[in-house]
């Protein structure tokens, strides 16, 4: 579905799209062979954090947030045991 929005022509360079405002589409794919995640970090608040990451193929996915400024310390631990039981190949090695 998300490689559907996004053509092949299409450059994927923040910079060059919208210069160094570290801005770009909103969302990041994460992509190894077949596999791939869209993901989207935030906390620009001070005292949040979230991350957000699915694979639309196979329904799996995850929306994390944590009250702290260092919740995404936290995130990695739990994406990569969500890798682990499930079998997410990018994170799973």
């Amino acid at each position: 579905m998300v490689k559907q929005m996004l053509s092949n022509n299409m450059t994927l360079d923040p910079i060059w799209n919208f210069g160094s405002t570290a801005q770009g589409l909103g969302i990041f794919l994460v992509e190894k062979g077949n596999d791939f995640f869209f993901t989207h970090r935030g906390g620009g608040e001070p005292g949040s954090s979230s991350n957000f990451m699915a694979n639309p193929e196979s329904g799996h996915g995850v929306a994390m947030m944590a009250n702290s400024n260092v919740g995404h310390q936290l995130f990695e631990s739990i994406k990569f045991t969500l890798a682990r039981e499930y079998g997410w190949s990018l994170w799973n090695e």
